[in-house]
């Protein structure tokens, strides 16, 4: 119970942590704050590789995927061997992905996450061999390689399987191929795309640049802003992105409460609110905010994580009944599961 206590108590610290760093509704941010100006993406990028040097926590023999592909880069290395004659418990099928700028080039580095596809029961300590990532059009766009470090949180056990089986390479991925970024100005007009839409949110960014530039700007729905590119930056639509970006706006974003699915980890906006509920779950009974015929108190999330605090519940508990109040409407925010 004492270490359910301590995990409860660096719950409700991380809960007031995210309240200081969370403005609230309605608070002036920079436009770049709150959208990509230029409606620039980022690309995903997937690829299949293999993780060597496991020390016998790898695929067992007769997986068939690393095996086969094992086989295959030796035969191509010189060395001639059936998929039959490996027997080695130190490699690993996985799959390789990365998230890249749409600004990135040839030559910049990105992080990979690297997951197991077969029965590895571990992939901490090996090296991925070089594996080619690829776009949604097929093309090879990157290249990643080197050392794993785990992906587990800290303090978390290193034999739990569901993390040692993912693991990531800080800086493995090398850019090899420019990607097809957007121009900050086409066709005379500047695309500003929220990050989260929102009707209120786009018609204030709108007439915030209106206010700036005096030039025609629309929303064209609750996430993306339509920006004609002044007479005096048309030869200049970069600059014109950089100055649209330090617009200050009225912001209207929804509050939110974030949760790490794995750690329990709880951050919220500050004044979430919720209905009152009354929680029983896992031996658990929890009220938050009470109900009466005339209308009752709400309750809210830094009340209801203090109660989970003093009643010791478990990460996943946590995650369970925020799902459940989200799912009964109770809760006044969205919920984001990471």
């Amino acid at each position: 119970m004492g270490v359910l206590n301590r995990l409860a108590r660096g719950l409700l610290a991380l809960w007031l942590l995210g309240t200081a760093a969370v403005p609230p509704a309605g608070a002036d941010m920079r436009l770049k704050d709150l959208a990509r100006v230029g409606g620039w993406r980022e690309l995903e990028l997937v690829g299949y590789g293999l993780v060597t040097g496991l020390r016998g926590t790898g695929d067992k023999a007769g997986t068939n995927p690393s095996a086969q592909s094992l086989a295959n880069l030796l035969n191509r290395l010189g060395l001639s061997l059936s998929p039959q004659e490996l027997s080695s418990e130190n490699v690993a099928a996985v799959i390789v992905t990365a998230r890249a700028s749409a600004y990135a080039r040839p030559g910049s580095n990105l992080d990979a996450r690297v997951s197991s596809i077969g029965n590895a029961t571990s992939l901490e300590n090996g090296t991925l061999l070089l594996t080619p990532l690829r776009g949604t059009d097929g093309q090879v766009y990157a290249t990643a390689q080197g050392a794993l470090a785990s992906d587990a949180e800290p303090g978390a056990k290193k034999s739990n399987a569901s993390r040692s089986t993912t693991v990531v390479v800080p800086g493995g991925v090398m850019l090899e191929k420019a990607l097809a970024s957007p121009a900050a100005g086409s066709d005379g007009k500047l695309s500003v795309v929220l990050n989260t839409p929102d009707y209120v949110t786009a018609e204030r960014a709108a007439q915030a640049l209106r206010d700036a530039f005096h030039t025609k700007t629309r929303a064209l729905d609750a996430a993306q802003i339509e920006v004609e590119i002044p007479r005096d930056y048309l030869e200049d639509p970069v600059g014109f992105a950089a100055r649209a970006e330090l617009v200050s706006v009225g912001a209207d974003e929804r509050p939110r409460v974030v949760l790490n699915e794995t750690t329990g980890t709880v951050v919220s906006g500050r004044e979430v609110k919720l209905s009152a509920v009354t929680i029983s779950h896992a031996g658990l009974k929890i009220e938050v905010g009470s109900a009466s015929p005339a209308g009752g108190t709400e309750g809210d999330v830094p009340t209801l994580v203090s109660l989970l605090n003093r009643v010791g519940a478990r990460p996943k508990d946590v995650v369970t009944i925020f799902k459940m109040i989200k799912r009964l409407g109770a809760l006044k925010a969205d919920l984001v599961i990471m």
